[in-house]
């Protein structure tokens, strides 16, 4: 039998198997090689799967890594590191979508929302989510992006989303990657200018969610947020 035909049938067993079983059980090199069929067509990937986890550590750290990180793995060009990065994209994409209408009226809810909307983000982003009355989601809207030292939060794009919205509410959000989903002070300070702003709006900020890599806090559920006037 020919080499062709070896990797055409390792694939094919590959991709039933996959059907059959899902991904959970399968090894990190198997998972990775269930991708790579899709950027390289043809040929053996099995020794490109192992090089990429073992550069990386992990099937996730290697889906996290920056574009040209991957570039520089040995077999790795640009049609497979675009396909890796595709992947959180698409999953956040997803969530994101699935979510269109969903009532956020707790804040395990919210904290669920927000982790599934910083899937792989590696910087620090600023999300603003818009309410009806109901706490029903009307609107996701990308605020800030890049690396900060506090969350830098255009007051007036804010403003302008939630009239645009004729939202009730609003949600905040944003993430410390690599570190720990706990409040800083420019955090606390952040959400009373962001409060003070839109309660004259007759629009209450609802909660202020920080998300981490492997955890997440609401300020509301901790107590945190400022104390509405009356």
């Amino acid at each position: 039998m020919s080499g062709d035909n070896i990797h055409k049938k390792h694939r094919e067993r590959m991709k039933t198997r996959f059907l059959a079983e899902g991904m959970d059980n399968l090894p990190p090199h198997n998972a990775m090689e269930l991708l790579l069929f899709y950027a390289i067509p043809q040929g053996d990937v099995n020794a490109l799967a192992h090089r990429i986890i073992e550069q990386f550590g992990s099937f996730s750290a290697a889906i996290d890594a920056p574009y040209e990180q991957l570039l520089e793995v040995d077999g790795v060009g640009p049609h497979t590191a675009l396909l890796l990065k595709l992947l959180p994209a698409a999953a956040r994409y997803y969530a994101a979508d699935k979510c269109r209408d969903i009532c956020l009226d707790s804040a395990d809810k919210a904290i669920r929302y927000f982790s599934d909307l910083y899937l792989g983000v590696g910087e620090e982003q600023v999300y603003l989510v818009c309410l009806d009355g109901k706490c029903r989601v009307l609107s996701s809207t990308l605020l800030h992006r890049g690396s900060v030292n506090t969350v830098e939060v255009s007051l007036r794009k804010l403003v302008q989303t939630a009239l645009r919205s004729n939202a009730a509410g609003v949600m905040i959000a944003h993430n410390h990657p690599g570190g720990v989903a706990l409040p800083s002070q420019e955090d606390l300070s952040s959400t009373a200018r962001i409060a003070a702003v839109t309660a004259p709006l007759g629009v209450e900020l609802v909660d202020h969610i920080i998300v981490s890599d492997n955890d997440a806090i609401s300020l509301s559920q901790a107590g945190c947020m400022p104390k509405r006037r009356k």
